[in-house]
């Protein structure tokens, strides 16, 4: 896997984003969030080591394959479909 760095200007510009933008998703993680097991299993998170903001509207309303879905419902699955894809390591 590869190791990412963040850098204080892409922090800024995270929070730039965040302040300027009328809809956002943030997902913020401590340093090491995870408790292993002694074989190296995940046991589970640290408490407050992960925090999760979000706005997004339901108000914006377009037809899928799949019916007729909103903006926050839509953001919401792209995100869970590629935490899968990172869990399966496909990318």
């Amino acid at each position: 896997m590869k190791k990412q760095k963040s850098s204080l200007w892409e922090r800024l510009k995270i929070c730039w984003y965040v302040l300027t933008k009328k809809y956002y998703v943030y997902f913020g993680l401590d340093k090491e969030p995870i408790i292993w097991n002694e074989d190296n299993t995940y046991l589970t998170l640290k408490k407050k080591s992960v925090k999760a903001y979000s706005y997004i509207t339901y108000d914006y309303k377009f037809d899928t394959k799949n019916g007729e879905s909103n903006l926050h419902d839509f953001i919401w699955e792209c995100i869970g479909k590629i935490s899968k894809e990172a869990q399966e390591g496909k990318f």
